[in-house]
């Protein structure tokens, strides 16, 4: 592959940073523990994202979850798995975990959630992976790099997440890598992830009165138009995607801007999804530049979601009306 990721290597030679979705509310136990359990039905998802294609095969991340909601305990439980492959694999995370979630209900159409989860994870690094363009001959092949020992750390880890909701308003935050993750080498320097807060919010706003009143007494899909944005900030690094999603009953259709602060780095994620009564399916497609020192390359996006509802909860029109957790279809998949 095109291996100008040395850039990339170097840049991260302290500070890691977690993989963020395009499609973020369709891996919801990764964004967080709260949305364990937070759909009318029983949830199995899995997304996978190719990220940077320009650039060979620098990053893959492949993600499972499924979660059920309790009405009895008000409490939804999930369990979620992530593999994020890196330069080709010159360095790998993986975790598994599991998450808990309460729903209290506030007030009519007002709800705070509380999730926390626990995970096992993997850091493994090889920087014999990797390619560096004084490595690159003139007919395109590539001289091996001087040996380095592979490293591998097991882990374990705890997030935090709380969501507020009223009616079409909500807004959440989520803390992970409270417990720390080790450290692993590659070429010698340490990589470290440090912990990362989230913070995300939106609405779902019901376009005509019709479509208000189906929206907000029915619980019906209508057209609607969602504003989100969301702050990822990690170690050094602060990034935000700030967009919207229109909803035309099973379809929609998104568009959001995503950078980072004291970066050049500028995304913009166009998304499509269907939402059938068993299955939902987003496909979303970023495209920016990374930044002049990675020559002004176009680090082309592919993500990639599918969610089956497996069995939609059962219940009587009182108990829906006070006991529902809220609305958070606010993206191209739910």
């Amino acid at each position: 592959m095109l291996v100008a990721l040395a850039l990339v290597v170097s840049a991260v030679s302290v500070w890691a940073q977690d993989v963020s979705f395009s499609q973020p509310y369709a891996a919801p136990l990764y964004l967080n523990p709260a949305y364990s359990g937070v759909a009318e039905f029983s949830r199995v998802g899995a997304n996978f994202r190719y990220q940077w294609a320009a650039f060979g095969e620098p990053y893959t991340t492949y993600a499972v979850f499924a979660d059920q909601y309790f009405d009895d305990y008000k409490s939804g439980l999930g369990f979620s798995a992530v593999s994020d492959r890196q330069a080709n694999g010159a360095m790998v995370q993986s975790n598994f975990g599991a998450s808990y979630a309460y729903n209290l209900r506030l007030a009519e159409k007002t709800f705070l959630r509380f999730g926390l989860q626990a995970q096992l994870g993997a850091t493994s690094a090889n920087a014999a992976k990797l390619i560096f363009p004084d490595m690159l001959s003139p007919d395109g092949s590539s001289t091996s790099l001087e040996p380095y020992a592979a490293e591998q750390r097991s882990y374990f880890d705890v997030a935090v997440g709380s969501v507020f909701s009223h009616s079409i308003f909500f807004a959440g935050a989520a803390l992970h890598h409270l417990m720390g993750s080790p450290e692993v080498e590659v070429l010698g320097q340490p990589v470290v992830i440090p912990r990362k807060l989230t913070l995300h919010a939106g609405c779902n706003i019901p376009l005509g009165q019709r479509n208000a009143y189906s929206y907000y007494n029915n619980g019906e899909k209508t057209t609607t138009i969602s504003p989100n944005a969301i702050v990822w900030l990690q170690g050094i690094y602060t990034s935000y995607a700030v967009g919207a999603n229109l909803s035309l009953s099973s379809f929609s259709l998104g568009a959001f801007y995503k950078s980072a602060l004291k970066s050049s780095a500028h995304f913009l994620s166009l998304s499509a999804g269907y939402s059938g009564a068993w299955f939902a399916l987003g496909y979303s497609f970023d495209i920016g530049k990374i930044s002049r020192a990675a020559g002004g390359y176009l680090p082309n996006t592919h993500e990639v979601s599918l969610i089956f509802k497996v069995k939609k909860r059962q219940r009587d029109s009182f108990r829906r009306q006070w006991e529902t957790p809220y609305k958070v279809q606010n993206t191209p998949i739910l």
